[in-house]
């Protein structure tokens, strides 16, 4: 999987898919973002399309320090030839996000060439 760079982000498009059926899907252009701990952050345009699960409402402390309530979604992620559970967090505004949990989900090893403006997902094979 590759990404790009948009001005300082590196974005990555990623096929959101709803859980409970397998016609709605959407690919959308997430930014990485290392200080976000969850999957996935969408905003509300994005989610109630996709018919994702709620199963909550979480507590963030956001970059600024102020505290915000978010929804909880369940939702998956297509990579390559498999669908991944993910926690989607959806919030009223702003840009959407990928975060840590994901890509260790993903199992993927970020590579990013600065220089070059390049960005390049490989997966990564597990020991056991």
């Amino acid at each position: 999987m590759d990404g790009h760079f948009d001005g300082n982000s590196i974005i990555v498009e990623l096929e959101v898919n709803s859980p409970i059926s397998k016609k709605v899907k959407q690919t959308l252009p997430f930014k990485i973002d290392t200080g976000f701990t969850n999957d996935l952050c969408i905003t509300y345009k994005e989610a109630f399309p996709l018919a994702l699960t709620l199963v909550g409402i979480q507590d963030y402390q956001i970059a600024d320090g102020s505290s915000v309530q978010w929804f909880e979604c369940l939702g998956l992620i297509t990579s390559g030839s498999k669908q991944i559970p993910a926690v989607v967090s959806v919030r009223p505004s702003g840009s959407l996000l990928m975060g840590i949990s994901l890509m260790r989900k993903l199992s993927s090893k970020l590579e990013i060439d600065f220089t070059n403006q390049k960005v390049h997902f490989s997966r990564l094979k597990r020991h056991t």
